[in-house]
């Protein structure tokens, strides 16, 4: 039975097949006896690797093939181990927080809404990060979610793969084609009677220009309209709502201006954008939009009491961190998203994908169901 796990990079180990892991995960059991757990492949679960340190006031310990170190159990060792351990634990719960995934269902006032597109149901799915930190199976499982609810419209808000660029490859291990296939292959289930749409987001966009067109042409190929900077008419019983896709706001291909073009002021719009921070843009060119759905914030990922997220990619602070925030006339719903950024850890944030439900009605009236 273990005392004290601990996850923790450890740059002198070397998996079976000659892998360096990402990082391991300590164990200290009853017996004082060290274990090291590596993600085989760099892949999850977690599986033993070997004993390597024997712990004992009187003794002293040999790591394979490092020099003989003196340990002697003090109680400031002993304390210092109490707090890894603990810290071990909340990292502990924090992954398996991170494999749960649930329906996030919201209903939206809007408005300016069509009389007939009153009650329509929006699917969303953000975030996936297809990578070595998002299994397939919790990919199918949103999908799956997302299909049981029957929506009339259905939007992914981009991050369809974690960013594939070298950047990032010491922690991803580099883009691997088969994760995108994964998850285009389970993207490919989802249907719904006004269709389904979709934008990039910046991960996609920093995966670079080859890879970039393997997700475009991914989704295409799995029944996925994506939006970039264009607008789309939504008809039902003579009525049109119109629905706005941009590229990722960071990205020197966004344009609202150009999604808006053509557009009457006076139509009802919904906004698909990655990152909510485009709000700003919208304050600057003055433009009317309804409803802006976003996730991008993956919802803080790891959120502290008093404290909030420890970190969040918005100069905006908390404000846009997760669920649905008020500017005005206009509305903007964060999703926390499907996957994972960095590390496969999710405190007080689970992941999620969404539904919600559009109703014309006053803003004041909006409320979680």
């Amino acid at each position: 039975m273990p005392l004290f796990p601990a996850l923790r990079h450890h740059p002198d180990v070397i998996g079976p097949s000659g892998i360096r892991p990402t990082f391991c995960l300590i164990l200290i059991d009853t017996q004082q006896c060290v274990h090291l757990s590596y993600p085989a492949e760099n892949h999850f679960p977690l599986r033993p690797y070997k004993t390597f340190l024997r712990i004992h006031p009187m003794h002293s310990a040999v790591m394979a093939g490092m020099k003989k170190t003196k340990i002697h159990m003090t109680r400031r060792t002993f304390l210092r181990l109490g707090i890894l351990g603990g810290l071990g634990l909340v990292g502990g719960k924090g992954f398996i927080n991170s494999r749960r995934l649930e329906l996030a269902r919201l209903r939206v006032n809007v408005p300016r809404l069509p009389a007939a597109f009153d009650g329509l149901k929006v699917g969303q799915v953000t975030d996936i990060h297809a990578g070595p930190l998002v299994p397939s199976e919790l990919i199918h499982e949103g999908v799956d979610l997302i299909a049981q609810a029957n929506p009339d419209l259905i939007v992914l808000t981009g991050d369809f793969v974690s960013g594939a660029t070298r950047f990032l490859w010491t922690t991803y291990g580099g883009f691997k084609p088969r994760h995108l296939k994964e998850c285009t292959k389970a993207l490919s289930a989802l249907k719904a009677p006004l269709g389904v749409y979709g934008v990039l987001g910046n991960h996609d966009f920093w995966s670079g220009p080859k890879v970039l067109k393997q997700i475009v042409y991914g989704l295409e190929q799995a029944g996925v309209r994506l939006l970039r900077n264009e607008t789309v008419p939504l008809e039902k019983d003579g009525q049109r709502l119109r629905l706005v896709g941009v590229d990722d706001y960071w990205e020197g291909s966004y344009s609202l201006d150009r999604a808006l073009r053509g557009t009457r002021k006076t139509t009802c719009r919904v906004l698909l954008s990655h990152n909510p921070d485009v709000n700003e843009d919208i304050e600057l060119i003055k433009e009317p939009i309804d409803l802006v759905i976003s996730g991008h914030t993956h919802g803080g990922q790891v959120v502290l009491p008093l404290i909030g997220a420890l970190y969040l990619p918005s100069p905006f602070g908390q404000k846009y961190r997760s669920g649905l925030v008020r500017d005005g006339s206009r509305q903007t719903y964060v999703s926390r998203g499907l996957g994972l950024f960095f590390v496969p850890v999710r405190i007080n944030c689970p992941a999620d994908v969404s539904l919600l439900t559009l109703r014309r009605g006053p803003i004041e009236a909006t409320t979680f169901s």
